[in-house]
Parts: structure tokens; sequence; C-alpha cells
């Protein structure tokens, strides 16, 4: 299959193979491939849902930890009329 750019196809010329074919998931190309025999194309398919299924999982778990763990932070500022300003000693 030719590679073309998206950017040159209009929207209802744009085939699921050529719009996987642009994206950075190889395993999409793989899926869309009709070339590809069944076998492998089930394997990338669990292999990604596995993937996405594990990506979730984490951000779910960070976020609940970020929400179970709140920060607070206390600060102050004291504003200084004069500032003690020692030069250094040169260095020879």
């Amino acid at each position: 299959m030719k590679k073309v750019p998206l950017d040159s196809l209009s929207q209802t010329e744009a085939k699921p193979e050529q719009v996987s074919q642009s994206l950075g998931i190889s395993g999409i190309q793989v899926i869309t491939d009709h070339k590809a025999s069944v076998r492998r194309r089930v394997i990338w398919v669990v292999l990604l849902l596995l993937m996405f299924s594990i990506m979730t999982w984490q951000v779910v778990r960070r976020v609940e930890t970020y929400l179970d763990n709140p920060v607070a932070v206390n600060t102050e500022v004291t504003h200084e009329k004069y500032i003690k300003y020692v030069l250094p000693h040169s260095i020879e």
C-alpha cells in the first residue's frame, strides 16, 4: 500500500488503512493491514488492549494517589527595608 500524507486527502477520501499508516502506533498499522495474517492481527489487538488497560490503570492510580495526599504550602513574605550586602573579596 502506498503511503499518502493525510493532508493531501479530503475527509471523504481517507481510508482507515491510510489513517493507520500516518499514526505513530505501529500495532494499528498491523491491525488494519488486510495482508497480515489473522493470527498476527489478533495478537496485536490483544497486546494493544492489554497495554491500554495497564496505562489506564496506572493513570487512575496516580490520580488517586495525588488526591489522597494533598499538599498544603504556606508561604510568608517578609519585606526588609534595608538589605545588608557584603561584597566578595577579590580573587588574585
